[in-house]
């Protein structure tokens, strides 16, 4: 994908769908009493560019919007301070500002580390949703069945700089997707119809952070394992209900929302649009994804891939139930920073790692190290920029780790067998 210049360090949109005026749900640290310093969801009620600058305070009518910092979100709050609207006027309203965003603004749903490995919240990622990232891949027919992988990592607020180890071995890309969130539980051996998914979900931006080293070596199993270190899902600022602008009323998939990203780059404060598509671009839709995935439980196409601690995670849950509270990241458009080689350039670098196709993969993975800033991979102090409109945006930056904070590690086999 081609990319273009610009000098402004966010992007800024206008949003023009009918869902503007509905529930904008974000979850933040409060400042007021008798909740300060607690996590509390709330209306965003002034937004700068889609990043929340007032926020109407749901636990000033009812204390139990509010909770301690780390306590899990329970998916029946979530949903339920979604159909809330009408209480607007009498909440309490709290401003964010600039400098207290990273702080302040948290990711709009919480668990804990028993709810992850017990498999009582699930993180689904979904690659090969795009033709065009399809394209990048080397599928030049955009025929690939959708790929399904399991992401087990929390998530983290939409403005918190993304921590990464500093390590020769690391290509660090991007991803904007958007997220859909359950608010019930799904059974996947009786999929609902759209009437039934979309009221029951809420929608998200979401950040798909990946290290394409894991992938590269490995490209049938490891994108569990490039994709599941701390701090590589931001989430939010907000959430939206399925319902409201997103499907007709039967259920029909019908947002045609711009999706996209930017970095500003660190080493020459250059703004390049990276990604730039529209939700209507997706080959399946999020009610697709869920038939896909039920067809796979019943054929018992099942799919178990090792994170970066060696942990097995299968991409679908063995009794076929989807817990509420779960995540499914639906796909990242084309324009990330890796790119598959031509025809020609593969058969070379076969020829070069001596008709060996591991050796092959080494090889363009040491070239992908070597080029990766004019390649675009993320580097320290980039700052991200991502927006779907009507769901807010993301602004973070890279922070690289020195060495001597980190252990360097050579990563476990990412095949479960």
């Amino acid at each position: 994908m081609a990319r273009y210049s610009y000098v402004l360090p966010v992007i800024s949109f206008f949003f023009i769908t009918d869902a503007v005026a509905a529930v904008k749900l974000a979850r933040f640290i409060s400042h007021d009493a008798p909740f300060e310093q607690q996590a509390c969801l709330g209306y965003v009620t002034q937004h700068s560019q889609g990043i929340p600058r007032e926020i109407a305070n749901l636990g000033s009518i009812d204390g139990k919007f509010c909770q301690p910092l780390g306590v899990s979100v329970a998916p029946e709050l979530i949903n339920e301070a979604l159909q809330r609207g009408d209480d607007l006027p009498s909440l309490s309203r709290e401003i964010i500002s600039e400098s207290e965003q990273a702080e302040r603004i948290l990711p709009p749903i919480q668990y804990s580390k028993e709810q992850l490995v017990n498999g009582e919240r699930l993180i689904i990622g979904v690659g090969f949703n795009y033709v065009e990232h399809l394209e990048e891949t080397g599928d030049y027919s955009g025929t690939s069945p959708l790929l399904l992988f399991s992401k087990p990592v929390f998530p983290t607020g939409p403005y918190t700089p993304v921590k990464v180890g500093s390590s020769d071995q690391l290509l660090l890309d991007y991803e904007v997707e958007l997220a859909m969130i359950t608010l019930t539980d799904i059974d996947l051996s009786n999929p609902p119809t759209p009437n039934e998914l979309y009221p029951n979900v809420a929608f998200a931006l979401a950040n798909d952070l990946s290290d394409r080293v894991p992938i590269i070596t490995n490209p049938e199993f490891g994108y569990t394992q490039g994709k599941s270190e701390p701090g590589y899902l931001p989430l939010g600022p907000w959430l939206r209900l399925g319902r409201e602008g997103f499907a007709d009323e039967q259920g029909n998939w019908q947002i045609d929302s711009s999706i996209s990203l930017g970095v500003t780059k660190a080493e020459s404060g250059e703004f390049i649009l990276e990604q730039d598509a529209s939700l209507t671009q997706m080959r399946f839709d999020p009610y697709q994804i869920i038939q896909i995935m039920a067809k796979r439980h019943d054929a018992q196409d099942n799919i178990c891939m090792r994170d970066a601690d060696g942990q097995p995670h299968w991409v679908l849950p063995q009794n076929g139930i989807i817990p509420a509270g779960s995540i499914l990241l639906t796909g990242t458009a084309g324009g990330t920073a890796i790119q598959a080689p031509s025809l020609w350039k593969k058969i070379g670098l076969f020829f070069k790692a001596g008709f060996s196709i591991d050796n092959a993969r080494n090889v363009f993975l040491n070239e992908q190290i070597v080029d990766r800033n004019r390649l675009g991979y993320l580097q320290h102090q980039d700052m991200v920029s991502a927006n779907i409109q009507g769901l807010g945006q993301q602004v973070f930056e890279v922070q690289v780790l020195a060495q001597d904070n980190i252990q360097n590690r050579t990563l476990p086999s990412p095949i479960c067998q």
